[in-house]
């Protein structure tokens, strides 16, 4: 499966460890998002790099490329009244689980976006501020995560309805 040490750790899965699966993860973090919200996509995708704690001049690039942070993106549609209940039930559902990726980017978009969603399209919908709501959750803890209020952004669709 993958690495629990790896996530208390970093936060993070790392590329050379061959336990870890994106699809089982995505899939996992999706059954656990559509208890809440019904007809979701989850992906997950490398941000940045964790510096090694030995990290020094001497760091080769293989090591320095061991710390992968990824970013789990969570694309839903739906009643948006109860957002702030859904997120809630969500974090607390997903905060149970064995799973530390600690940094998600859930968006509303319409129920034709959505269908149409694949991964590629996740840079374009972020610049062009194409979804109704947006927030950004930064899970907190080592052994058990936690996380504060929740902020939502409108962003254009929301704007022009």
């Amino acid at each position: 499966m993958y690495s629990n040490e790896k996530y208390r750790n970093h936060g993070a899965f790392s590329p050379m460890d061959t336990s870890y699966n994106k699809e089982e993860v995505e899939g996992e973090v999706e059954k656990i998002a559509s208890e809440v919200y019904g007809d979701v996509k989850v992906y997950c995708r490398p941000i940045g790099n964790v510096l090694p704690s030995e990290w020094n001049q001497e760091t080769t690039l293989e090591e320095f490329n061991t710390g992968h942070i990824y970013n789990l993106y969570l694309f839903l549609t739906g009643d948006e009244s109860n957002k702030e209940v859904n997120i809630n039930m969500f974090l607390e559902k997903y905060c149970e689980t064995d799973f530390r990726m600690t940094i998600m980017d859930i968006l509303y978009l319409s129920q034709e976006q959505l269908q149409e969603l694949q991964e590629k399209d996740i840079n374009r919908i972020f610049s062009e501020k194409q979804y109704f709501w947006r927030t950004f959750v930064a899970l907190k803890g080592e052994s058990e995560l936690s996380f504060d209020e929740v902020k939502w952004r409108e962003g254009d669709l929301r704007l022009k309805n």
